[in-house]
């Protein structure tokens, strides 16, 4: 059963194949990716019939502590139950993008003080292993002392990422032998920063109507383009419109971890990181690097020709994931 397919430059496509066997019918469920028929990720109204109030303190504002919300409010928040159903990509093939280094820095769409979004558009073969729609990582990716917040004597501000690492060796004897003053050596911390993001991505998403644009997408899939009429959320194309949120990979890359003092701006950085891909036009997505403009290579489909289908498969299989890819010509 066909579930996924991405394509290269050459014009031939990858079709991505279910595997139904035995052995790997418990596999499903840790290993399910998306296909063209699968539901947005979208924040339902609670038994109220809203979600702002309760879940706004939660996701951003710093007037009010989680625990002080009766566990009985966060269970029904809205919010937080969307944020729990985002998920990454299917991990063997995250292992191998990240061990063969298929990297292209027109994926890097946002950069900010708090962290990097590398966005990878639907067809894109990473973003065809995605296992919910959108998909979204966050993880932290640097070691910084006390989460950068030193302060300089003269100043109101923290010392910059290269001081501090600076600083962080120098001293790191004496670090050692305490409890460290890392923020992502606690899982707890791993845990909020996820959260965090996930709640204000979810949030800024689902504004920009993501979910409209792929129940348009579907509706399309299942009854056919010449059946479906006044499309409002994509294009002939059937992508989502200019300033409506994409569907896709996200992935956050960040420096510094949400805390009581950055948490707003933080908060307002993703939403921005949000808006700036949603405003991008698909040609603007898609272009590539003066490097490679004069080739009129799609950068996806560039990097989508360089993957090795056969070592590819063997990720798969070494880790049990129900799938194998197929290369077939368009």
């Amino acid at each position: 059963m066909q579930v996924g397919k991405f394509s290269n430059r050459l014009n031939e496509k990858f079709l991505i194949k279910r595997i139904c066997n035995k052995k790997t019918l418990d596999a499903f469920n840790a290993f399910h990716i998306v296909d063209e028929y699968t539901e947005p990720v979208r924040i339902e109204p609670n038994k109220d019939g809203g979600y702002e109030v309760l879940d706004w303190k939660l996701a951003g504002n710093n007037t009010f502590l989680e625990q002080d919300i009766p566990k009985s409010s966060i269970d029904r928040m809205p919010i937080r139950i969307a944020a729990s159903k985002l998920k990454g990509v299917v991990s063997p093939v995250a292992k191998y993008h990240s061990n063969t280094r298929l990297l292209s820095g027109e994926s890097n769409m946002y950069k900010c003080d708090y962290f990097r979004l590398q966005y990878y558009p639907p067809d894109h073969f990473l973003s065809s292993f995605r296992k919910s729609r959108p998909a979204i990582t966050c993880k932290p990716v640097t070691d910084l002392f006390i989460n950068g917040k030193l302060q300089q004597s003269n100043s109101k501000t923290s010392i910059n990422e290269t001081q501090m690492k600076q600083l962080s060796s120098k001293f790191q004897n004496v670090i050692m032998n305490t409890k460290s003053k890392i923020a992502r050596d606690y899982a707890v911390r791993r845990n909020h920063l996820r959260l965090d993001i996930k709640q204000w991505f979810i949030h800024c998403w689902c504004n920009l109507h993501g979910p409209e644009a792929i129940d348009e997408q579907i509706k399309v899939a299942k009854n056919g383009q010449e059946n479906v009429t006044n499309l409002q959320y994509i294009d002939d194309h059937l992508n989502s419109k200019p300033g409506i949120a994409k569907d896709g990979y996200y992935m956050y890359n960040c420096t510094v971890f949400p805390d009581d003092t950055n948490k707003v701006e933080y908060r307002e950085k993703v939403r921005e990181s949000i808006k700036i891909i949603a405003d991008k036009t698909w040609v603007d997505i898609y272009a590539s690097s003066k490097k490679n403009s004069h080739k009129g290579l799609n950068w996806a489909h560039n990097i989508n020709s360089r993957v090795n289908i056969s070592v590819l498969n063997q990720y798969l299989s070494s880790a049990e994931v129900p799938y194998k890819i197929i290369k077939s010509k368009l």
